[in-house]
C-alpha cells in the first residue's frame, strides 16, 4: 500500500467505509463525476416537479459534499501558506456553515497538484484549460500523483499556481474549494468551475427549483457594491457571473445578493471599476482567509 493510502486510511480511523469511498472517488473520478452529471440530468428532467424529493435529496448531498466560494486574495494567501495550519469544530462551522464536511485542515500545503477537471472531461465543455482541479497538500496531493496518472497530475510551484488561476478567471472561472464527508470530513482542493461544466454549479441550479436556498456553494462572506455613477449598463457583469446575480431590468442593473456568492468575478471584469467587494456581516458566514483562520486557530 503506498504511503498516500495509508495516511488516509488511518485519518479515517474505524470508518473502512468512507475510506473505500474516497479511494473509488478519486481512483474512478471520471466515471464517478459522469454518473453524478447523468443522474442530475434525470433528476432535472423527469422528477424535478417533486419538490419533497429533490429538496431531501439534495439536502442530503450537500450537507456532505459542498464548495466554498472564494476571492482572488483568499485564493492567493492559501497557495502561499508555507506551514500546516488547522481549524475544527465550531470554530471551523463559522466558515464552512454545513452540518458536515467544515474542518479546514492544510497539512503539507506547499504541495500543489493541479490535475484534468473530470467535470469538463465528462461533459465534453469547451472550457480550458482542462487541468484546473488543484489538490492543496497532503494527503490527497500524494494521493493523486501516486493514483490518479490518467487524470495527468502536476506538480506547480505557488507562483504557477497564482498564474493559472489569473488565466482561468479571465475565462470565466470561479474558485471554490471542496470538502467531502468521505474525504474525511475536510477541504481537500480549489476547483475552478463554471456554469457550462461544473457538476456542482448545475446540481445547485436544479435544486433551486425544489427550495431556492438549496446551495452547494456557500458564500465567501462578501457581497458587491455597485457604484452607480460609474455604470454604464454595458452589462459585462451580467454575462461573467456564473449565478445570474447580475441583471439589467427596465434600463437599471439589478444586484440579488441571495445568488451572489461573493467570487468577484464581476468585480474584475468591470471595465468601469463600478463594482466593488465588502465584508457582509448580515451573511454572518466568515471567509476562509488564513489570516482569520491563524487568529481563530490561536485564540482556541
Amino acid at each position: 500500500m503506498k504511503k498516500s493510502t495509508l495516511k488516509i486510511l488511518k485519518q479515517h480511523g474505524w470508518r473502512i467505509d468512507l475510506f473505500i469511498h474516497e479511494y473509488i472517488y478519486f481512483v474512478f473520478l471520471l466515471p464517478y463525476i459522469t454518473m453524478a452529471i447523468f443522474t442530475t440530468r434525470i433528476v432535472d428532467r423527469y422528477f424535478s416537479w417533486c419538490k419533497p424529493v429533490v429538496k431531501t435529496v439534495a439536502g442530503f448531498i450537500f450537507e456532505r459534499y459542498h464548495g466554498k466560494a472564494l476571492t482572488p486574495r483568499d485564493v492567493k494567501k492559501i497557495i502561499t501558506l508555507n506551514h500546516d495550519l488547522s481549524l475544527t469544530g465550531n470554530a471551523s462551522k463559522k466558515i464552512i456553515p454545513f452540518s458536515y464536511s467544515t474542518k479546514i485542515i492544510f497539512d503539507n500545503p506547499g504541495l500543489i497538484v493541479a490535475m484534468d477537471c473530470p467535470c469538463k472531461v465528462a461533459s465534453k465543455a469547451p472550457c480550458r484549460p482542462l487541468n484546473a482541479c488543484m489538490a492543496i497538500g497532503d494527503p490527497i496531493a500524494s494521493f493523486w500523483l501516486d493514483h490518479c496518472q490518467k487524470y495527468n497530475p502536476k506538480i506547480m510551484t505557488p507562483d504557477e499556481a497564482w498564474e493559472h488561476i489569473k488565466k482561468l478567471r479571465k475565462s470565466g472561472h470561479i474558485q471554490q474549494i471542496f470538502a467531502k464527508r468521505s474525504s474525511r470530513g475536510q477541504i481537500y482542493a480549489i476547483c475552478n468551475c463554471c456554469k457550462i461544466c461544473c457538476t456542482s454549479l448545475k446540481g445547485t441550479k436544479a435544486a433551486k427549483k425544489a427550495d431556492i436556498h438549496l446551495n452547494q456553494t456557500v458564500s465567501s462572506g462578501y457581497s458587491v457594491q455597485i457604484d452607480r455613477n460609474k455604470c454604464d449598463l454595458c452589462g459585462d457583469c451580467v454575462k461573467i457571473c456564473q449565478f445570474e446575480a447580475h441583471k439589467i431590468i427596465d434600463g437599471n442593473l439589478v444586484y440579488d445578493p441571495h445568488e451572489c456568492v461573493g467570487c468577484e468575478l464581476c468585480v474584475d471584469h468591470c471595465p468601469k471599476g463600478a463594482l466593488a467587494l465588502y465584508f457582509d456581516e448580515g451573511r454572518e458566514i466568515l471567509p476562509l482567509d488564513i489570516d482569520i483562520i491563524e487568529k481563530m486557530s490561536h485564540d482556541i
